[in-house]
């Protein structure tokens, strides 16, 4: 594995970048920081959720806050020894965030069945951006144009359909360690 120590967990909505990242930063002794978490906090102390600064002040202002916020993510790499980080799941349309990222990350795509993940979606209630007469095949069209992004832009794609979160959490550490991450610079 080349010197890259910084790990960001990209995805669709509700695969599970925030709560994999969370397990995997603390099984790992590495921080943690979530994107939508520095977004709420930068809007207004978490006081208003992304979901609702992205369907009231629209697509172009929050995609400037994502990029302020990652910004925000960049500099933390310069105090901190390993961190993991979990992106929106739109960030990887937002040219500009993802050009201030840069490359001293591993990209890794968290990857599930559309049908999987409309259903955990469902269950939060549908976003703005899936409002309308068939939900099912908003989200596929997304789903299907952001798939090409992720594989695009991965170094690693960790296939975690079907699994729960602890199998998910251990494939994704065996597939950090298939590719070499070294895990032995930790604590």
């Amino acid at each position: 594995m080349t010197g890259v120590d910084n790990i960001v967990l990209m995805g669709m909505k509700h695969c599970g970048k925030s709560t994999l990242g969370r397990m995997l930063a603390r099984e790992k002794g590495m921080r943690y920081f979530d994107l939508d978490t520095i977004i709420e906090e930068t809007y207004g102390n978490r006081s208003v959720p992304v979901r609702e600064i992205y369907a009231t002040r629209g697509k172009s202002y929050f995609q400037n806050l994502e990029t302020e916020a990652v910004v925000y993510l960049v500099k933390q790499t310069k105090y901190q020894e390993r961190i993991v980080a979990a992106l929106g799941g739109g960030t990887i349309e937002n040219s500009e965030a993802m050009e201030k990222l840069g490359h001293d990350w591993l990209l890794i795509y968290l990857q599930a069945p559309p049908r999987e993940l409309f259903e955990r979606i469902e269950r939060g209630g549908l976003p703005p951006f899936l409002q309308g007469t068939d939900p099912y095949s908003l989200f596929t069209a997304l789903y299907e144009r952001r798939t090409s992004i992720y594989e695009k832009k991965a170094d690693l794609t960790v296939n975690i359909g079907g699994r729960d979160l602890k199998e998910s959490l251990n494939l994704l550490i065996t597939s950090l360690k298939g590719i070499g991450y070294v895990w032995q610079q930790f604590r």
